[in-house]
């Protein structure tokens, strides 16, 4: 499955457990660091800007929960280097410190409980025979709404590759950015995950 159609498919069907409340809340800093009304997000981001178009240029653009590991070892760069070259002042990335996480961590089960039913988001992360940074990402959509059979669904299989803050660095600069910048002590927590990311500021 192709990352874009895994994206949507898992927003699709994640669409109406999400709180804007919580969404305002867990983008505040991001949403503070838009410095422009030209504003574009990847597929991987929950909030309402319009959709990235890889073929138009924008002032910020925002690549965030972890939207660069949804690709596979031979277009990982590319995909970097394609993002990189529509942001003509800011981006802002997301990203896991993956030299210090553990391929164990990758899988998880997160719960949603709520007056109508309960969601059990489950992921399974298969560790790639052919690249040790690659691993093949399985989510399933457990739904028991409150009095009915429960509904166990598949959103789909997507190979994913870690991705580094000096990898991410190398890109950007060769690109032309001026700054790019690990921000300190502020980690973003996800919508329907466990897990935390560090937000990177990267100007031009």
């Amino acid at each position: 499955m192709f990352s874009s159609e895994y994206l949507n498919l898992l927003h699709n069907r994640l669409a109406t457990y999400v709180d804007p409340g919580i969404v305002a809340k867990r983008y505040e800093f991001i949403s503070d660091q838009i410095q422009s009304t030209d504003v574009a997000q990847t597929l991987s981001c929950w909030l309402n800007y319009p959709a990235l178009d890889l073929s138009q240029k924008y002032h910020t653009v925002l690549a965030t929960d972890e939207y660069f590991t949804y690709t596979e070892q031979q277009h990982q760069q590319t995909l970097i280097e394609q993002v990189v070259g529509t942001v003509t002042g800011r981006l802002i990335i997301t990203v896991r410190d993956f030299k210090n996480t553990s391929r164990h961590d990758l899988n998880m089960n997160f719960v949603i409980n709520t007056q109508s039913g309960s969601l059990i988001i489950a992921e399974n992360a298969r560790p790639s025979a052919d690249d040790r940074q690659g691993w093949s990402h399985d989510s399933y959509l457990i739904e028991h709404p409150a009095q009915q059979p429960v509904l166990v669904s598949h959103v789909g299989t997507v190979q994913r590759r870690a991705v580094y803050f000096k990898q991410l660095a190398k890109f950007c600069f060769d690109a032309g950015c001026r700054n790019f910048q690990v921000m300190p002590n502020l980690l973003l927590k996800p919508l329907f995950k466990r897990h935390t990311e560090h937000v990177i500021l990267v100007d031009w």
